[in-house]
């Protein structure tokens, strides 16, 4: 007679013991599958909710840190204010050649916000280097061009008190998404996870080049095809993005290309493994 089974019957309690050990937990746990989306909501809220009593800060500050929020500003620098109420900033390090928005936000010696200054709209041309430049004194509604790399920002704020730089991208997608990636909290736990995931999968397409299973495909049946039309897909990506046409990256799409068609035939052999 099998362990589960008794004559007349299981009691309702040991039939539910029993159905959670068939599939692999104890008897108290609630199986992930059966959660409503409202219910994972409400684990995340008392993730955040006890973390901010834990820590004895408040909910804002627990999901700023959490998420290692703002993701659409970066702080550049910071300097004290003169007593005189004037206060000067060098950018560094040097810019890359774009279109850059920067703000001054005034805070006092308990690091509370006092207020913000207009902000100052900039313009990088390629090929300016690192230098000593006339600082721009006051906001601008248009982008200055600059002659330098690391420009200098000035001002008048409340003497006594600091200033921080920021510089602001909340309309570029693409520095926002690179702001993200690079965020700790929550998204350093998933990158680390990415990461992971990435080099089991590049190991497994080494097996499958070694061909360590009946399994693995046969790499070279059609691969001057499948190159072919690597080549033709980075010609279309390279179409498609003019910032990346410079000589190397250029040469690192191609390479990147070539490597994905080659082994596509082993990708599903890797996700199946």
């Amino acid at each position: 007679m099998a362990a589960d089974k008794i004559p007349g019957g299981q009691p309702p309690a040991l039939e539910s013991a029993i159905s959670a050990r068939r599939r692999g937990r104890t008897g108290l746990a609630i199986s992930w599958e059966h959660i409503p989306w409202w219910g994972v909501i409400i684990l995340l809220v008392g993730v955040v909710v006890g973390f901010s009593v834990l820590t004895s800060t408040q909910y804002l500050d627990a999901i700023y840190f959490i998420f290692d929020l703002p993701w659409n500003r970066d702080a550049v620098g910071k300097t004290k204010i003169e007593a005189d109420g004037t206060w000067s900033l060098t950018i560094k390090p040097p810019l890359e050649p774009g279109t850059y928005t920067f703000f001054a936000e005034y805070v006092d010696k308990t690091n509370q916000s006092l207020g913000r200054s207009e902000a100052y709209r900039i313009e990088v041309p390629a090929g300016v280097e690192a230098a000593e430049a006339e600082p721009l004194t006051a906001p601008s509604e248009t982008p200055v061009r600059v002659q330098t790399s690391t420009p200098t920002l000035s001002g008048v704020a409340p003497a006594g008190n600091t200033v921080v730089l920021y510089d602001d991208f909340s309309g570029n997608i693409g520095r926002i998404a690179k702001r993200i990636w690079r965020a700790n909290g929550v998204f350093l736990t998933i990158r680390v996870t990415l990461i992971s995931f990435a080099a089991a999968l590049i190991l497994g397409l080494i097996f499958g080049l070694m061909r360590v299973s009946s399994g693995s495909p046969d790499l070279s049946i059609h691969a001057g095809r499948r190159l072919l039309i690597g080549v033709v897909l980075a010609a279309l990506v390279l179409a498609f993005v003019p910032a990346w046409r410079t000589l190397n990256a250029a040469l690192l799409t191609l390479f990147i290309t070539e490597a994905i068609m080659f082994l596509l035939p082993a990708m599903p052999y890797t996700f199946s493994t």
